[in-house]
């Protein structure tokens, strides 16, 4: 079924057979592998990235598993070398979307997504290649040819070894290109791969193996990439010399040619003569099915470029038209294979046949009207390739015209400046950024009374803006001050324009994207005060402050340093409401239509007000006048449709009504949300996010209050809320599971926001968390409808679980999490509660301690080999290691392993207390050995203060963590 692609079908019948009386217990053992492997074989022909990306990793996820579970397998080291594999093709597929990314934040978050995969690979393939070396080493010196199973068994460890070394190298080079050329790490990691691809060259054991040549090769690609032409020449001639027998060696020599061609055309070894001498002969030697791969579509592209540079760069004697012909030709035949050089070769064509049947205008008018007509074409043009070369072209006629210009009476000076309009155009289109802007910039400043110099100004702006997003972060100095420069000359030379309060609108919308609000500000202020633009650049302003404002608050909170704004907070929000209130008042007068920046003005607002704890201002700007937004969510307006618009506007209305103390009216909002949910507006799930997001942002308003000092506001808040989350628990048959979990939800963080500065009040509204949370899983077991999902299930068990943590009710918290546990072993969130428990636990009972990193409650898997149900912090931190998604539980993982048996030392003596010492010492250095930690790393502060606390209590100097070392070169 794999061999024929029936890919979902095999999966299917894997499935089937892990359950079936037909496969025995080994068949039944190997399928987690064989699962994998029709996954990675399916990815193969997934169009859609984001399918084939979902493949692999499943793919990756049975290879760890069957790796876990059977380490000793006989297909132990194919999982292995598989794993890498796999890893490697992810790291590629970030490489590819790092070159679609819209901004450089985005491609540099891809490339290191890329490099993370390819150093998960490089780990893999090292552990496979220690796995090969001692399963060879344990088997004899001698083995008899006719013991033919182990003489194959033999073999097979050879060349999963040799693969395996080839594919560490090669996870080094490709992780390498994910650097610029002239960035470090690039050299040094190509370095590294140049010296593991010598390594295996130099193998006797691959002497007379095409194994050692292929190391060779990759070795030149190497030294091509590190710009060593002279090396990588060297490797080409070694191997365009061998036998073209097997065909593994006529596939090499072919990739070979393809590196010869690469380095005789570069720049740094540039030889025209042997690239076009080289490349036609060998071309010539190709059958029709060697001529049909990569490598030889490579070589031809490549000789056609020779031959056109040659062309190009001596002098005619007769040879340059067949020169161009062949090359002409070559292109015709890559341009109808697929290939990363079609679309050159297409445009080449293109190109050449413009030339052939248009000769050129000799006039300023012929030359105008023909780029006009060609920059039309281009806009209307679905083939990219031909659409680029007729910008080209296009270019090209505006120029000449240009040029022709002055020696033509007739022609008048707004005709020139029309045809620089064109150019500037025509240039924006085809990404010469800067050149546009120029002609823009010249326009404006010369001829600004010229019909054509406010839009040439316009396409000079946004010409700059295009480029000042295509450059580096760190690196947009220049195109800002350019930009700056253009807006100031448009609003000077037309104040009053359209084009004017654009220049300033786009010019404080890049300094908001910078994180510049008060550029921002100042920007948006140069914007006539009549303009559109002026009611939508309050808007974005006022918002960035107040979005501002609440971060720094709650940065502040978590202790984090405090923005330089942090200590004007109130004046910043002061100004964030006025520039809001007359965003949102001039959009309503601006003819009363609805858009989707005044509902979001709108909101904002509101949200602002509850933020400053005047809830009855937010009730009023949520609810009266035309188009308010509990309106529009009542008759369910498509404005309302936009992500996350619903769930926030819901949120915040429920919010206001209870801070306003207004219950029956938050009833009504609650009310609403079902029927929405039930007629299908809006997700089941939504609403139950609606709730939780609401317990959330009162547990942060409740400890931004209590940081601030704002008593009153404090005592009011957490009163309203507790007054209506008594009322709504006082409605059962009107509950839904949402507004249940919310309750449950919201007196546990109640509690957690008031244990440690009021325990009698936490415990009260720890009591009121078990009693709904007991009673929503009361409801769930008798209606099997109630729940949303058996997921939703095993959510409120496992949040009371934490209740019943808090409590001091530690033998009902594991209950409740063995409960999850046996259905979902998995499930982090229920593990890291588990053992949470287990160490809050150890206070009464130090022996629990242990229990908290080791695991407890023994179970047996189907195969009956006994494992423990909760995992405990040892374990949750070996399986989130290799997880770069998972890295801050991670570290809190082995930080809480430590922390653990420290405690368990406190309480303890003599030896035993030693040991614990050691076990919370050796778990911080090991894990800081494995993935270092670094100065001002939130985690490194952390293990370095525990570990000081450690050996001060082993008599040791309290000396902190070691300056990072890597593990492996």
């Amino acid at each position: 079924m794999q061999r024929r692609g029936m890919y979902d079908t095999a999966l299917d019948y894997i499935d089937y057979l892990n359950t079936s009386r037909l496969a025995d217990e080994t068949t039944r053992q190997a399928l987690p592998y064989y699962r994998a492997v029709t996954l990675i074989d399916s990815a193969g022909t997934e169009r859609d990235p984001l399918a084939r990306q979902q493949r692999l990793s499943q793919a990756e996820a049975e290879l760890n598993a069957f790796l876990a579970a059977r380490p000793d397998h006989p297909r132990a080291g194919s999982a292995s070398t598989r794993l890498g594999g796999v890893l490697m093709q992810r790291g590629r597929a970030e490489l590819d979307g790092s070159e679609q990314a819209d901004d450089a934040a985005a491609r540099e978050e891809a490339l290191q997504r890329a490099r993370a995969m390819y150093g998960r690979a490089d780990d893999v393939f090292t552990s496979a290649i220690d796995r090969f070396e001692n399963q060879l080493a344990a088997l004899p010196t001698f083995i008899d040819r006719r013991d033919e199973q182990r003489a194959a068994a033999r073999q097979q460890l050879r060349l999963d070894l040799a693969d395996a070394r080839l594919s560490a190298a090669g996870a080094l080079r490709e992780q390498a290109l994910t650097y610029a050329d002239a960035d470090a790490d690039r050299k040094r990691l190509l370095e590294q791969a140049v010296a593991r691809y010598q390594a295996v060259f130099d193998d006797d054991e691959y002497r007379s193996k095409p194994v050692r040549w292929f190391a060779r090769l990759q070795q030149g690609w190497c030294y091509e990439e590190l710009g060593k032409m002279k090396e990588a020449l060297v490797a080409c001639d070694e191997l365009l010399v061998l036998p073209n027998e097997p065909a593994a060696l006529a596939r090499l020599k072919a990739e070979t040619m393809h590196l010869a061609m690469t380095c005789w055309l570069d720049e740094r070894s540039r030889d025209l003569n042997q690239a076009v001498a080289k490349g036609n002969a060998w071309l010539e030697t190709l059958g029709e099915e060697e001529g049909n791969t990569a490598d030889a579509n490579a070589v031809r592209w490549l000789t056609s470029e020779a031959l056109l540079s040659k062309a190009a760069a001596l002098p005619d004697d007769g040879k340059h038209a067949v020169w161009t012909e062949t090359a002409l030709a070559l292109a015709e035949q890559v341009s109808r294979q697929p290939g990363p050089y079609r679309g050159k070769a297409r445009a080449l064509l293109v190109a050449h046949r413009a030339q052939a049947d248009a000769a050129a205008p000799t006039t300023f008018a012929d030359s105008f009207a023909e780029g006009q007509r060609l920059l039309e074409s281009s806009r209307s043009q679905e083939d990219a390739v031909r659409q680029k070369a007729q910008l080209d072209e296009s270019i090209a006629l505006l120029q000449r015209a240009l040029r022709l210009a002055p020696g033509e009476v007739a022609v008048k000076p707004e005709d020139v400046n029309r045809a620089r309009y064109y150019l500037a155009f025509a240039m924006y289109q085809a990404e010469q950024f800067f050149d546009a802007a120029v002609i823009g910039e010249f326009l404006a400043s010369r001829h600004a009374d010229d019909p054509q110099a406010r839009a040439a100004a316009r396409i000079g702006l946004f010409a700059l803006w295009s480029a000042y997003d295509r450059a580096p972060a760190d690196d947009r100095d220049f195109e800002l001050a350019r930009m700056t420069g253009l807006a100031e000359l448009i609003a000077q030379s037309w104040p009053d324009s359209t084009e004017a309060s654009e220049a300033w609108m786009l010019l404080g919308d890049v300094a908001l994207a910078d994180g510049d609000i008060d550029a921002a500000i100042e920007r948006y202020g140069k914007i006539d005060e009549n303009s559109p633009r002026r009611a939508l650049a309050d808007l974005r302003a006022g918002r960035a402050i107040w979005i501002q404002v609440v971060r720094d608050a709650a940065a502040n909170n978590d202790g984090d340093t405090a923005s330089p704004d942090q200590g004007n907070a109130a004046e910043r929000l002061t100004l964030a409401r006025e520039m809001l209130q007359r965003s949102v008042s001039a959009m309503q007068k601006g003819g009363g239509e609805l858009t989707a920046d005044l509902v979001i003005g709108q909101l904002s607002l509101a949200q602002l007000n509850l933020h400053s704890g005047d809830a009855e201002t937010a009730v009023e700007v949520l609810t009266r006048g035309d188009n308010a937004i509990a309106d529009l969510l009542a008759n369910d307006h498509e404005v309302t449709h936009r992500p996350g618009f619903a769930t926030e506007a819901y949120k915040t209305l429920l919010r206001a009504y209870i801070a306003a103390r207004d219950f029956e009216q938050a009833e009504q909002v609650m009310a609403g949300m079902d029927e929405a949910a039930a007629a299908g507006r809006v997700a089941s799930d939504d609403v139950t996010r609606i709730y939780l997001g609401l317990g959330r942002e009162l547990e942060d308003e409740l400890v931004r209050l209590e940081a601030s000092g704002e008593d009153q506001q404090l005592a009011r808040v957490r009163e309203s809320f507790e007054q209506f989350l008594s009322r709504v628990a006082q409605r059962p048959e009107a509950n839904t599971f949402g507004s249940l979990l919310w309750v449950g939800d919201t007196y546990l963080r109640l509690g957690a926001g008031v244990e440690k500065s009021d325990p009698s009040s936490a415990r009260r509204y720890y009591a009121e968390a078990s009693k709904a949370l007991g009673s929503l899983l009361k409801r769930s077991e008798q209606d099997a409808s109630f729940a949303p999902s058996p997921e939703n299930v095993w959510s409120v068990r496992i949040k009371l679980a934490e209740c019943q943590r808090r409590e001091g009710n530690y033998r009902g918290a594991v209950d409740q999490l063995v409960d999850v546990l046996k259905q979902r072993p998995n499930l982090l969130t229920a593990q890291v509660e588990a053992a949470e428990t287990y160490q809050a636990w150890g206070k009464q009972d130090p022996s629990k301690y242990a229990l908290a990193v080791r695991g407890d409650k023994k179970a047996r898997r189907k195969d009956g080999k006994p494992f423990n149900l909760i995992w405990g912090w040892a374990k949750l931190g070996n399986a989130l290691q290799a997880s770069p998604d998972h890295r801050e539980l991670y570290f809190e993982a082995r930080y809480r392993q430590a922390e653990c048996w420290y405690r368990a030392a406190l309480a303890g003596q003599g030896d035993e207390k030693l040991r614990d010492l050691r076990l919370a010492s050796s778990t911080l250095l090991a894990t800081h050995r494995l993935t270092p930690l670094t100065p001002g790393d939130e985690w490194y502060a952390k293990y370095d203060a525990l570990l000081k606390r450690i050996r001060q209590d082993s008599g040791e100097s309290a000396a902190g963590l070691p300056p990072a070392t890597k593990t492996r070169g």
